[in-house]
C-alpha cells in the first residue's frame, strides 16, 4: 500500500469536520431572522396517511405519532405528525450554530427553518462561527444568555467538551436542550479501547461513518465491473482521499479503502490512501491531491477515486477530466449538496454517485429530538430506545441512541426524483424538482436495526 501522506502544517482544530459537505468559509454570524409562517404539510409516511392513527379515530392526538392505545412511541416521536396540533403547545425558541457557513451549513439551516415553522417553533436563526471554535463558543453563551432554548450544533468536533461545560447547567436546569447534526457530540478526553472517540454527551441521529465508506467503495467497483466487464483488474487505480485528523472523516475513508484492498487481484502497488491535511479539504485540494497520483502512474488505465466529501471530490474528478481519462474514473463521496449543485449545472464530469442524506429529511429527527425533549415527552435517555447500544450509549446512567438515518447512493439519474419525494414528504418546495411520477412509496424516512448493530466489532 502507498500512503501518500502530507507533512502536518495545519492545526488538528482547524480541520476535524465532520459528515456531509465541503471548506469552511470565513462568514460573521448570520443575524437572526423572524420566525416565518410555513407551508401545511401534505400526507407523509410518518404517520400512514391511510392508516388507522388515533385522529382518524377520532380521539385526540396528545403525542405525535403516538401508538394505537395512547402512549408515546419513543422510536417514531421525533418524526413529524400532520395530525398533531403543534399551536397547542409554547413556542419555543430555537437555533441552529455551526463552525461556517459553508453550503452544508446553510442548507441545514435552511431545513431546520422550515421544520421549526412546521412545529411551531420560533425560529432564532443560523449562527455561524466564521470557521473559529472560539467565537462560536462566545455565540453559545450569547444565545443562551438570551433565551434560546434548543441547540442543534456542528461545531469543530473537539470543542465538544467545552461546549458540554457550557451548556450543561442549564441542561441540567431543564433551561436548555442539544443535539448535534454532522458528527456525534462525544467527550474526546476520555477514551477507551472501545470507544476511541470518548462516551457520547447526546444521542445521536446521522450515519455510520464506516459502513457509509464501504457502501461508496462498493458501488465503485460495481461502476467499473459492469461498465468495462472485459478489463483487467490489474490497470485500476484505488485511491482514498483522507483526512487524518477527523476520526470521522478517517472511518469513512478507511471504509471505502477496505473495500478496495478485499478486490481479487488487488495489488499494493494500485491502491493509494491520500491525506488531504496540506492541501485542504477544498475543491482545489482535491485536485491537488489526485493530479500528481495520476500523473506518475500512467499504468493505471482507470480510476476509481473515494472522494471523502463533496469539495474534495469535486476536485479529484476535475484531476481526472484534466488528464483526459474522465470516461474512465468514477469519483464518489458522502456529501449531497455540491453533487446536487454539479448535477444541475450538468459538470458532474466523473463525479458520478454520492451517498447522501438530503438535509431536509436529515434536520426532521433532529429538532424533533428536541421538541419531544422540551415538551417533557421524553428525556434525551429515552429517545430511539431500539437504537442504544449496551457498550456505547453515554456513560454509566445514560441510554443515549445513535439512531442511522436512511442514506441513499444517488447519480444522474435518480438524484431528482429523490430530492422530489423529499418536497413531497414533508409538503413543502424547498428542492423544487418535478414531482411527476414520484410517490411517497419510493423511499422511506426510516431504516431497520442492522444486524449487528449492538456488537462491538473490536
Amino acid at each position: 500500500m502507498k500512503k501518500l501522506i502530507a507533512l502536518l502544517l495545519v492545526a488538528l482544530m482547524a480541520f476535524s469536520l465532520v459528515a456531509c459537505g465541503g471548506s469552511p468559509a470565513e462568514t460573521k454570524p448570520a443575524e437572526t431572522p423572524a420566525a416565518d409562517a410555513e407551508t401545511p404539510a401534505a400526507d407523509a409516511e410518518a404517520p400512514d396517511a391511510d392508516a388507522e392513527t388515533p385522529a382518524a379515530a377520532g380521539n385526540v392526538v396528545a403525542t405525535p405519532n403516538m401508538n394505537a392505545d395512547g402512549s408515546i412511541n419513543y422510536d417514531l416521536i421525533c418524526n413529524y405528525d400532520p395530525n398533531y396540533d403543534y399551536s397547542q403547545n409554547p413556542q419555543y425558541r430555537v437555533c441552529y450554530m455551526a463552525h461556517s457557513a459553508d453550503i452544508m451549513y446553510s442548507q441545514s439551516a435552511e431545513c431546520y427553518e422550515i421544520w421549526a415553522g412546521k412545529m411551531n417553533m420560533q425560529w432564532d436563526g443560523f449562527v455561524s462561527a466564521g470557521a473559529d471554535s472560539d467565537q462560536f463558543l462566545t455565540n453559545l453563551q450569547t444565545y443562551l444568555d438570551q433565551g434560546t432554548q434548543l441547540f442543534i450544533m456542528d461545531p469543530d468536533m473537539t470543542i465538544y467538551p467545552a461546549i458540554q461545560g457550557i451548556i450543561e447547567p442549564y441542561v441540567e436546569a431543564g433551561e436548555a436542550y442539544w443535539m448535534s447534526q454532522m458528527g456525534e457530540a462525544r467527550d474526546w478526553v476520555n477514551i477507551t479501547e472501545q470507544l476511541p472517540y470518548g462516551e457520547l454527551y447526546r444521542p445521536f441521529a446521522g450515519f455510520e461513518y464506516y459502513g457509509g465508506g464501504q457502501i461508496c467503495g462498493e458501488t465503485l467497483v460495481n461502476w467499473w465491473k459492469e461498465t468495462y466487464p472485459d478489463a483487467d483488474i490489474s490497470e485500476v487505480g484505488f485511491a482514498a482521499l483522507d483526512l487524518s485528523l477527523s476520526p470521522a472523516l478517517h472511518d469513512r475513508m478507511q471504509g471505502a479503502y477496505d473495500v478496495f484492498a478485499s478486490q481479487e487481484g488487488v495489488t499494493e502497488d494500485q491502491l493509494f490512501i491520500i491525506d488531504t491535511v496540506a492541501n485542504g479539504i477544498t475543491v482545489q485540494g482535491g485536485l491537488d491531491c489526485m493530479t500528481p497520483v495520476i500523473a506518475t502512474h500512467t499504468n493505471l488505465k482507470y480510476w476509481l477515486v473515494f472522494g471523502l466529501i463533496d469539495d474534495t471530490a469535486i476536485g479529484a474528478a476535475n484531476a481526472c477530466e484534466l488528464a483526459g481519462i474522465g470516461d474512465q474514473c468514477a469519483v464518489m463521496s458522502i456529501g449531497g449538496p455540491g453533487f446536487q449543485t454539479q448535477m444541475d449545472a450538468g459538470q458532474a464530469g466523473a463525479y458520478r454517485f454520492c451517498y447522501a442524506i438530503p438535509y431536509l429529511m436529515f434536520a426532521e429527527p433532529i429538532i424533533g429530538a428536541l421538541y419531544a425533549q422540551v415538551n417533557g415527552w421524553a428525556s434525551a435517555d429515552e429517545l430511539w430506545p431500539s437504537w442504544v447500544k449496551d457498550y456505547d450509549h453515554g456513560g454509566e446512567g445514560h441510554n443515549y441512541a445513535v439512531y442511522l438515518l436512511p442514506s441513499w447512493v444517488i447519480s444522474a439519474d435518480n438524484y431528482a426524483s429523490l430530492f422530489a419525494w423529499c418536497d413531497m414528504y414533508a409538503g413543502v418546495e424547498y428542492y423544487g424538482y418535478d414531482q411527476t411520477g414520484v410517490s411517497l412509496d419510493d423511499y422511506s424516512p426510516f431504516m431497520e436495526v442492522p444486524e449487528g448493530w449492538n456488537t462491538w466489532q473490536g
